[in-house]
């Protein structure tokens, strides 16, 4: 294995051929007591090397294990159980989502939508950046259909209900909950929910 191992850039050419123009990666392989970093952007549909170590990256879906991390965690200190309905712990009233339980959330079979529909996905490169609190629950106190629990469905909806409930449960924002409870315990000194950071 060496820096430039073709099995390693065969397979990050075969998994980035369909990326939009601009999108990096940033990809560090351990080997023994080595580290190979790789870094690639695709530009004019082409996959080129990159130099992007010390790039800030937006992270992406990987947010849903850390988010279940941290209600399990609650769930550890007691602050909240995984077998209650989501309406436990959130300030709302809605008869169609009180058979909905939080680990039935956590894995995805709860029968919630994959977005809420009150969230904006056009012509909007972040649609989450704008989107509150008080969004989802307005989205959540709306919901006029039945939830058939069992359906699975990769929920994102779900897993901002779940940071509403970590958030409710815990008296902290998400933020101060992945720095207290991953980000410190794994020296992830590079991570933060704030740019500026």
């Amino acid at each position: 294995m060496g820096v430039y191992d073709v099995t390693i850039l065969t397979l990050i050419s075969e998994t980035t051929q369909e990326l939009r123009n601009g999108t990096q990666i940033s990809i560090a392989v351990t080997f023994q007591d080595s580290i190979y970093l790789y870094g690639v952007k695709r530009e004019n549909d082409l996959l080129i090397t990159h130099n992007n170590k010390s790039v800030v990256f937006e992270i992406g879906s990987i947010t849903k294990v850390m988010t279940a991390y941290v209600i399990h965690s609650l769930a550890q200190q007691g602050e909240l159980h995984i077998q209650d309905a989501i309406t436990d712990y959130l300030s709302i009233n809605n008869d169609h989502l009180n058979g909905v339980i939080i680990q039935s959330v956590i894995n995805h079979t709860s029968g919630l939508a994959r977005m809420p529909d009150n969230l904006d996905l056009f012509f909007n490169d972040d649609p989450y950046k704008d989107y509150s609190k008080q969004d989802l629950y307005n989205y959540l106190v709306s919901l006029d259909r039945e939830i058939i629990a069992g359906d699975q469905e990769c929920s994102n909806l779900g897993y901002g209900i779940l940071g509403a409930i970590a958030e409710e449960t815990s008296g902290k924002t998400m933020s101060e909950l992945y720095e207290e409870l991953i980000f410190d315990p794994l020296g992830m000194d590079n991570s933060s929910f704030h740019l500026d950071s």
